[in-house]
């Protein structure tokens, strides 16, 4: 996660940039609009002697609202405070996704997910394709199944798979094996039997 620090610098880099006045970034000041850390949370304030007024409290999950509200309170009309964004915003979400993890995820091929998909229609958890649950109902957990076979994987495996997936995304505890004849259908299409 990018510190708050970051988040912080470049907000004072775009209120710079834009000639906002009246703010302070990172601690209290009298007679300022401010954003700062009280206890763990952050804050977003107008500033009078010791008194707080118009404050809104953000736990730090909340960072980039709290940085969006101290944004609109000072920005002079809309098209200000869209530049203001802007200059902020951009900077940010360009940190935040270089410090994303990166992910690589496998190609699956179609008729394998496609295959999945119907095993998961004819397992139909609660009964929810009976009662009218639309036919994507089950495509995260496809994927999620699909994503883990790969060449080689053996039947018992993708038996293993298909549970953990579904004790996982609904909450039971089905053993592992118990999904051997739907596995075998995943693996003749795998290896077009």
């Amino acid at each position: 996660m990018v510190p708050a620090k970051v988040y912080f610098d470049y907000l004072r880099n775009a209120f710079k940039s834009h000639r906002v006045r009246g703010y302070c970034v990172g601690q209290k000041r009298n007679g300022k609009t401010c954003i700062f850390d009280e206890n763990g949370k952050l804050v977003v304030a107008e500033v009078k002697g010791k008194v707080l007024y118009n404050f809104k409290v953000y736990d730090y999950e909340y960072i980039w609202m709290a940085c969006e509200d101290i944004i609109a309170r000072l920005a002079r009309d809309e098209e200000h405070r869209q530049k203001i964004w802007m200059s902020w915003a951009s900077t940010t979400n360009w940190e935040e996704k270089m410090d994303e993890e990166i992910k690589i995820r496998r190609v699956v091929s179609k008729d394998v997910l496609d295959a999945v998909k119907n095993v998961l229609k004819e397992i139909d958890m609660y009964g929810l394709i009976e009662y009218g649950a639309p036919d994507d109902e089950f495509d995260t957990e496809a994927e999620m199944i699909a994503e883990q076979i790969k060449a080689g994987t053996s039947i018992e495996e993708i038996s293993g798979i298909i549970a953990d997936v579904i004790n996982k995304m609904f909450g039971v505890n089905i053993d592992r094996i118990k999904y051997l004849k739907e596995a075998k259908k995943i693996y003749e299409v795998m290896h077009k039997l």
